[in-house]
């Protein structure tokens, strides 16, 4: 097992980096950095932020697709302790908005656009004002004082004060691992966005522990759709590979010939990625099952994999998993207890199961609500006291349902009705706010239904206005106000007569699940 002593902080990682020299440190379809390149941009980077006011505590939101600018950008930032806000980039003009005011960003850093997101035009258009390094004070925004367009960073450049490479230094040599690093977002089940607090030292905890969980292979080369937005990107992915002074190899947007042609050229050996982005590739033509064939998600996607094998539980507040099982980490076989499972605790984490009615801790073989805690718990959510997070001993109530036997965890389902969507997570009651915004929506409900290719599909059922409903202006204005992902991909109509309802006046979710697999299941397309 490694033993190599866990990294206390971002700026730690990056004063790594020269040591490494020629080592390919990322590798895109436009241009690969070696770990030396990647330090004299990491130093310049953040020698202009540091120009610009950048110090400790200060909240940097980061709005651009995986690449070496963002890479290069949030190193940068972190290594001078500043709170980084990583943002989504299917995220619509309000959503943006809406992110940069509860984080309280005092700086955004993006792309003008991207694919067909206008950031630059949408964004100025929706507050009516110029946005950039002269930015005017906003009451929407008070917080903000400065925009970079990353298409400007020479005139970032040149209007920063000259900052002595010493005093960069410094200021990353303050930064602590118990200082703030990130502040992740993501979906909650009461349909507000969710900011997820997270540490310097939780963050590379659980980047090291991901590394000695996958073997720790000697020049681990990582390809990954993941966006870096999301704890599977950043720590899974990413910060892995950093920790490991690896290769990580990765896309702006996923195309399957230019990810295979990539992952060749850079020599892959390991990939994350969701199981239908497996799928696609394995299915293309230029496929090479002799040299890729035997990376794990090709591996189960060619039908190779054992199923046995426990798989993983996690989510953004504990930074990815907190439950899994490898030989590097137990160091022995897989007890039979085991087989089929999502694995056991972590190293650092503990799990309690509990009767959510009564609070009382449930025997082995028994359902129950699952609480976790541990050194790569979040620090807490953004703007909420503690009190709000935890429990009185520390505990974070996850809401997911499992069964416990001998350690190993058996998850049963969810106690809210967050919907999973190709890895994303969906609040219904996010989308049905936009929906009934429309004058033609009476009622919205929201459910899902299962897809073969995201795990499950956004339903949304529509009560029209006595005119009637207009499915088309509906799902427009959908895709106007939330990100694609959100975005029902299936609408059915009902009466008030048809809505169903349980004896004590809930809305039956179950019937409108089975409904909408009965409209829009694979035999009755939408």
């Amino acid at each position: 097992m490694v033993t190599e002593e866990v990294l206390p902080s971002v700026p730690s990682l990056v004063a790594e980096f020269a040591q490494r020299g020629n080592t390919c440190a990322v590798a895109t379809p436009t241009g690969d950095v070696t770990y030396a390149e990647l330090d004299d941009l990491v130093r310049e980077r953040a020698a202009l932020l540091a120009g610009l006011g950048v110090r400790k505590g200060t909240v940097i939101a980061l709005l651009a697709p995986n690449g070496i600018p963002w890479i290069v950008t949030w190193l940068a930032a972190a290594s001078l302790g500043a709170v980084l806000v990583p943002m989504n980039t299917f995220s619509r003009p309000a959503e943006v908005v809406a992110t940069l005011r509860h984080s309280g960003a005092h700086l955004l850093i993006a792309v003008p656009e991207f694919m067909k997101q206008r950031y630059r035009d949408d964004l100025e258009e929706s507050l009516g004002v110029r946005l950039g390094l002269d930015l005017d004070p906003l009451e929407s925004l008070p917080q903000l004082t400065t925009v970079i367009w990353l298409d400007e960073l020479a005139a970032a450049g040149r209007a920063a004060r000259r900052i002595p490479e010493s005093v960069v230094r410094s200021l990353g040599a303050d930064v602590e691992a118990s200082d703030p690093l990130t502040i992740v977002y993501t979906t909650g089940s009461t349909g507000a966005p969710k900011g997820i607090v997270h540490s310097h030292g939780a963050v590379l905890r659980q980047a090291h522990t991901m590394w000695v969980m996958t073997g720790q292979a000697d020049q681990p080369t990582l390809w990954t759709t993941m966006p870096l937005n999301w704890v599977g990107g950043l720590t899974w992915s990413f910060l892995r590979i950093m920790v490991a002074a690896g290769s990580f190899v990765t896309q702006e947007v996923f195309d399957p010939a230019e990810a295979l042609a990539l992952m060749m050229r850079a020599g892959a050996n390991e990939a994350t990625a969701w199981g239908p982005v497996a799928k696609l590739l394995v299915e293309h033509p230029a496929f090479d099952a002799d040299v890729l064939g035997r990376i794990d998600i090709f591996e189960r996607a060619l039908g190779a994999g054992d199923p046995q094998v426990p798989q993983s539980l996690g989510m953004t507040e504990t930074l990815g998993p907190h439950s899994g099982w490898s030989p590097a980490l137990h160091g022995d076989q897989l007890p039979a207890a085991g087989l089929g499972s999502l694995g056991c605790a972590l190293p650092g984490m503990q799990h309690r199961v509990i009767d959510p009615a009564t609070g009382a801790d449930v025997p082995d073989g028994v359902g129950g609500e699952l609480l976790v805690r541990g050194s790569t718990m979040m620090l807490g959510r953004h703007r909420f006291e503690r009190r709000e997070v935890f429990d009185a001993e520390g505990w974070y109530h996850t809401g997911d349902k499992v069964i416990r036997r001998d350690g190993f965890l058996f998850l049963v389902g969810r106690l809210d009705d967050m919907i999973k969507t190709a890895g994303a997570n969906v609040s219904p009651a996010e989308v049905v706010a936009v929906l009934v915004e429309h004058e033609s929506v009476d009622q919205a409900f929201v459910t899902s239904m299962p897809d073969g290719a995201r795990g499950e599909a956004v339903v949304a059922f529509l009560v029209p206005s006595p005119l009637g409903v207009d499915i088309d202006e509906v799902r427009a204005l959908a895709r106007h106000e939330l990100a694609v992902y959100k975005v029902p991909r299936h609408f059915g109509v009902l009466s008030p007569d048809e809505v169903p309802w349980t004896p004590t006046q809930k809305v039956d979710y179950q019937e409108l699940r089975r409904r909408a697999q009965q409209l829009f299941g694979e035999d009755n397309p939408s």
